[in-house]
């Protein structure tokens, strides 16, 4: 091929990459829905309309008792009033007189005050939500923050506001130093110009077109995009090394090296595929969107491969090995199974200790001024939203003497349990009522009915259904606790629900939502590696033709997903749905790994020793370049990139092992596959 088509070919891909980069916007959706977004609701219909979001500022100083801390507030509230998208503003000085009015109430204490009596808090609704109303929040508590009047912010919409932020940003600067990395560490194992060319071309050009594919069917970019890109590029990079191998024993026999590479590398494709597509089964958005990606990639990144790196082949000489010295994978390994036995064992507590779920707080980079913004709300009021709606059996009114009672006493042992924050409820309003003159001359009804006029903001309507046969509790949920266990909590305060004679009939928010979001991304990672578990199997068998060598493969497998997943569990990492990713990753180079050492054994008629030293550099390449290229994510600011790059680092390290030193063990003795492959 002649080097100015070469050259063509890069300036194409680098001016499609541009195209890409100027003209699509890659930002993941910011919508609050989205991140956390399940399909299916958790428990029958909310009777009550759907709420405007709201943003939480909680104002912090050395006395609050002062006139000038007041005057200041009042400020700040009548500059978000202002401000276009924001209805309502809801603080000390509008909804309450003024403090002392707001600390004698039981609805504005609980609403306003924190309980440390060092903060209040400002309650912004917003007429809906889009990406400009937080830099606009932003900029304006900017110009009020000061050291003695200390404001954070919190509410749905800033959060997810921040985490789409970060992954934007990291998608920005880790594609960047990613391809360094990938670029410097392919050019120091193959020494070529002309193999770096076709390796960043054919790698650019997958990614690139994965993104363009998924533009066609419609889905916009999401969380995982900056995952799905970086997958693609390691899959379509995991073809070239085992391609580039092959063709440097075929003597530059480039026709001859896709023979030998394209079975195993069509049967890892299919594979990691099927694992892909699972992920479509789950009911969490972004694990399904992930699938859809990802099964993409596979498809796009193998074309890619051989479709455009075999055009840099041709035509070039094979690097000539200089000082490559695979000693140490010469020799019987006898210490290999022992360690993988003894890996599997360590790894069951681990795994039984799995389900580890992060908390809103884990999603920021402890010591930053966001986490501590969050940390301060969150240990004063809560900082994650929890609604439940609980009836009475037999769908009584709420509005009895006796009924109000209980509410009551819901409502105080809600506040006493120690994960729960504050707490509002038809119950509080009602003990509002109380202060109004000549309160005590109206029924429940009667001050329901005066809870709903406009000038107490018909707040009534939010906290009671029109039939009064529907009580709504809005609470703030702690995220600052050791272990969160949401199911666990919910099942707890269902029961205490119970205990006072209702029931929930619905419940939602944000905690409910990261809650099922947790089992869901957990219910996903089990399922897919059972299935393809079982998938591996079945490939295995036809690949090897012999149920001792499928055996033997399965293990490998098995000790690379229970060696990772017991780690994680044995150290209480939280998994969240962007690090839960980096199993799909891992077991894939395990997986790549595998078939083309067996393919080795198969082709050949070499013994395992043999084809191990064969195989050993493409596999130790892969793995390097993979470890070395997502290291780079540990040095994000955003934790969960952090997690998935630690899972990813470990795992193909992990991967490496098993396919090189456990995998060949078992026949290290026998002979098999010195000759002819022995038959099922």
């Amino acid at each position: 091929m002649p080097s100015l088509l070469r050259w063509g070919l890069l300036l194409l891909v680098a001016a499609l990459l541009a195209f890409v980069s100027l003209r699509m916007d890659l930002t993941p959706r910011v919508e609050s829905d989205f991140f956390f977004a399940v399909d299916t609701a958790s428990s029958g219909q909310d009777p009550f309309a759907k709420t405007r979001p709201q943003i939480i500022l909680s104002v912090e100083a050395d006395d609050i008792q002062t006139p000038a801390y007041a005057e200041r507030v009042r400020a700040l509230s009548a500059e978000l009033s202002a401000t276009p998208g924001i209805v309502s503003v809801l603080d000390i000085a509008h909804g309450p007189k003024n403090l002392k009015d707001a600390s004698e109430s039981p609805f504005w204490s609980r609403l306003l005050l924190s309980e440390d009596g060092r903060a209040t808090q400002l309650i912004v609704s917003l007429d809906g939500f889009t990406r400009e109303m937080v830099p606009k929040i932003e900029n304006l508590v900017a110009r009020h923050q000061q050291q003695d009047f200390r404001i954070a912010i919190s509410g749905v919409p800033y959060v997810v506001e921040l985490i789409s932020r970060q992954l934007f940003r990291d998608l920005k600067a880790f594609a960047l130093a990613t391809l360094a990395v990938f670029s410097l560490l392919v050019l120091v194992l193959s020494r070529s110009w002309t193999l770096l060319m076709g390796t960043l071309v054919s790698c650019i050009t997958a990614s690139v077109g994965t993104l363009l594919a998924l533009y066609a069917v419609g889905m916009k970019p999401g969380i995982l995009t900056a995952n799905v890109l970086t997958i693609t590029f390691v899959m379509t990079l995991s073809h070239i090394v085992f391609l580039t191998m092959n063709w440097a024993d075929a003597g530059s026999g480039v026709r001859q090296a896709i023979r030998w590479t394209a079975m195993p590398s069509f049967w890892s494709m299919a594979t990691t595929l099927l694992g892909f597509l699972s992920l479509l089964l789950a009911t969490a958005k972004p694990l399904r969107e992930f699938g859809i990606s990802g099964a993409i990639g596979c498809g796009v990144s193998i074309l890619a491969a051989y479709a455009l790196y075999p055009l840099y082949l041709r035509g070039t000489r094979p690097p000539q090995a200089k000082g490559v010295s695979l000693r140490f994978l010469s020799g019987p390994h006898r210490w290999a199974l022992p360690v993988a036995a003894a890996l599997v064992a360590v790894s069951v507590p681990g795994l039984l200790r799995l389900g580890h779920e992060p908390g809103l707080l884990s999603y920021f980079k402890s010591g930053s001024d966001i986490r501590r913004g969050l940390e301060s709300i969150d240990r004063r009021t809560g900082s994650v939203p929890l609604d439940l709606v609980v009836h009475q059996p037999g769908t009584p009114k709420l509005t009895t003497k006796e009924a109000v009672a209980r509410l009551w006493a819901l409502q105080l042992e809600l506040e006493n349990d120690p994960e729960v924050g504050a707490v509002l409820s038809l119950a509080v309003l009602l003990k509002e009522t109380d202060r109004q003159p000549g309160a005590f001359l109206l029924s429940t009804e009667g001050r329901i009915e005066l809870l709903e006029q406009p000038k107490y903001f018909e707040i009534g309507k939010t906290f009671v259904t029109k039939d009064r046969k529907h009580a709504r509790y809005v609470m703030r949920m702690h995220e600052g606790i050791p272990e969160i266990r949401r199911e666990e909590t919910l099942r707890r305060i269902r029961e205490i629900v119970r205990r006072h004679g209702f029931e929930v009939t619905y419940y939602a928010g944000l905690y409910e939502q990261m809650g099922r979001l947790s089992s869901l991304v957990w219910a996903s990672v089990y399922r897919g590696l059972a299935g393809l578990l079982a998938l591996f199997t079945v490939i295995s068998f036809v690949v090897s033709r012999s149920f001792r060598w499928a055996a033997s493969m399965t293990f490998g497998l098995c000790t690379i997903a229970g060696g990772l997943l017991g780690a994680i569990g044995l150290l209480g990492i939280p998994v969240d749905i962007i690090s839960s990713t980096a199993a799909n990753l891992a077991i894939g180079m395990g997986i790549d790994g595998m078939l083309h050492l067996v393919a080795c054994v198969r082709r050949d008629g070499r013994s395992w020793a043999e084809a191990r030293m064969r195989t050993g550099i493409p596999i130790l390449a892969s793995s390097f370049i993979v470890a070395g290229g997502f290291g780079v994510f540990l040095l994000s600011s955003f934790p969960p990139t952090q997690r998935f790059g630690i899972f990813v680092v470990v795992g193909t390290g992990l991967a490496a092992f098993v396919v090189l030193f456990v995998l060949p063990r078992p026949f290290a003795n026998s002979g098999e596959g010195a000759a002819t492959p022995p038959s099922a």
